[in-house]
């Protein structure tokens, strides 16, 4: 089977990354990861480089912005990258195979800047703006999962933009330890923008249903 399929894992990501790539090794007899360096100032800007050639290939960003456990030095202290640092490495490598790859696909198990997706006032429209930021930048599609709003993807129209919901993992995983967890179970949402889903949960396990509320100063 001819191989156009290559992953690019970011250290943020390298677990999920590892296991995607074990599993598609079954089919494609060896691994997808394209190496990459990704180096320091030490002011804390970056730079990327793609280590290997992937002209013509279908090129898989793995990438989750949400892990704090990336750390590099700057100034000579540890720092935990944040959500935009780890979307500003997003962008570097997809500029470093600009030009190179036949397409080119994100994949954010979180999408960044996700609750920022609608404006109330005078507020940042970060998560619509990130989105047309990686359209610009000729990405080809964009996946991630349980995204906060969907009808972000209003933002890219012409951007294959899809969201896949684990719910069925989920509750699979919970029905298995239904002795160990299920006893006094209490489903709770965030805020009220998540009940709905909260409720089928709920009502799923046959539990009670419950949220948080924001005291508004």
């Amino acid at each position: 089977m001819k191989n156009n399929l290559k992953l690019v894992v970011m250290e943020n990501c390298k677990g999920f990354g590892e296991k995607v790539d074990t599993y598609l090794q079954k089919i494609y007899h060896e691994s997808l990861i394209i190496p990459i360096s990704n180096s320091r100032f030490s002011n804390g800007e970056g730079k990327i480089k793609i280590e290997n050639s992937i002209r013509d290939q279908d090129l898989y960003i793995l990438s989750d912005v949400g892990n704090y456990d990336v750390t590099y030095s700057m100034h000579g202290r540890v720092h935990s990258m944040s959500p935009d640092e780890h979307f500003q490495d997003i962008k570097r490598v997809i500029s470093a195979a600009s030009g190179y790859a036949s397409k080119i696909t994100v994949i954010m198990p979180l999408l960044y800047q996700s609750r920022q997706h609608k404006r109330k006032g005078r507020e940042s429209l970060d998560c619509a703006i990130a989105l047309q930021e990686l359209e610009r930048l000729e990405v080809n599609h964009i996946v991630t999962f349980d995204c906060h709003d969907p009808n972000v993807s209003n933002a890219i129209p012409l951007l294959p933009f899809e969201s896949f919901y684990p719910t069925n993992m989920i509750l699979s995983t919970l029905l298995e330890r239904e002795n160990e967890c299920l006893e006094n179970l209490l489903v709770i949402s965030p805020d009220f923008g998540a009940m709905e889903r909260a409720r089928y949960y709920a009502e799923m396990l046959g539990c009670d249903v419950g949220a948080f509320l924001n005291d508004v100063i």
